[in-house]
């Protein structure tokens, strides 16, 4: 910090801030009168650049372009609807989903090639907005069962150590590795999950509140927005890949704990998840493999960022991190 000043912004809405890609502004949404507004600041002065109203009925998310010269508004779950703005409040257009769903839209992408508009819904389909001409690109649902002869399937194995004797148990080594799946017909076993909150309304009453989740609930794009990662509530051990060109499932990531992060490498297509456990695992179109992190290393990773040029990566837990070299 090189001024010790403070700055307050009145009326946030929960955790809907976000700076922009090249760090020059802070858009906030705001919340007053049961109304929702767009703050957006600039970083070097911390000046109010534009404030303007919202027509959302309750304002969900919001995310940046790759431009950094656009925001991509969604509205709350019962609402079909998203908007785009430029910085100084001019909507230039609004898309709203024609085909019938139960519930909204749940998350937003936006490609990094700045083309296309990733849509998550609760129902489990799959939305491609083209912003050059506002049209559906594409419209995907995850399958209830996929071909292993034509879809990559890779299921985790963790098998543990063995051996009725102590000597046994020693040389037995545990085999921690991906099964290439090939039969016909593999269910994608959708549930509905049951998420545990705790509210607490007196200091002596704790409360436990049951949340359900279903849906897409996370879109990550590659660095040339030619694939998608996507995670669904409903299959939460899974992560499914999918061709954007053919509008198709590429590979289907199976794994024995839920994955509680992705990230895709910044300069080639290379995709690592993490599930809280001592290892990751990364997926190419090669194959799929388990990165066990060292012993000394005792990171139970549930966070994991690039560095920019790909050759670094940060693993971190609650209270540690780590830094992995992939050689």
């Amino acid at each position: 910090m090189e001024f010790a000043t403070q700055m307050f912004i009145k009326n946030p809405k929960g955790a809907l801030y976000r700076f922009s890609g090249d760090g020059k502004y802070l858009a906030v949404i705001e919340r007053t009168e049961c109304n929702d507004y767009v703050a957006v600041l600039s970083t070097r002065t911390w000046k109010l650049t534009s404030h303007f109203k919202l027509p959302t009925i309750d304002a969900a998310g919001f995310e940046w372009s790759p431009s950094n010269l656009e925001l991509c508004i969604w509205d709350h779950m019962f609402e079909h609807r998203l908007y785009i703005y430029s910085l100084d409040g001019s909507l230039l257009f609004t898309h709203e989903i024609k085909k019938p769903i139960s519930m909204g839209l749940q998350c937003v992408a936006w490609s990094p090639c700045g083309q296309y508009i990733a849509l998550g819904t609760h129902t489990h389909y799959l939305y491609l907005i083209n912003r050059t001409n506002r049209k559906v690109a594409g419209e995907m649902l995850i399958p209830e069962s996929v071909s292993g002869k034509e879809v990559q399937y890779y299921r985790e194995e963790h098998n543990v150590i063995t051996g009725n004797t102590l000597v046994e148990r020693l040389q037995s080594q545990p085999e921690h590795k991906f099964q290439v799946v090939t039969d016909d017909n593999i269910e994608m076993k959708f549930s509905e999950i049951v998420v545990k909150k705790k509210t607490t309304k007196t200091n002596d009453n704790v409360k436990e509140k049951r949340v359900k989740r279903y849906g897409i609930t996370g879109i990550k794009w590659s660095h040339d927005s030619s694939h998608l990662a996507v995670l669904d509530a409903s299959i939460p051990n899974t992560i499914s890949v999918w061709n954007i060109a053919d509008k198709d499932i590429t590979a289907v990531l199976e794994f024995v704990h839920n994955p509680k992060t992705f990230a895709w490498h910044p300069q080639l297509l290379r995709l690592i998840i993490a599930s809280g456990d001592n290892n990751v695992s990364m997926w190419e179109y090669d194959g799929c493999w388990i990165i066990e992190l060292p012993a000394e290393c005792s990171v139970n990773v549930n966070h994991t960022t690039w560095s920019n040029d790909g050759n670094a990566l940060l693993l971190s837990a609650k209270d540690n991190f780590c830094i992995g070299f992939l050689e």
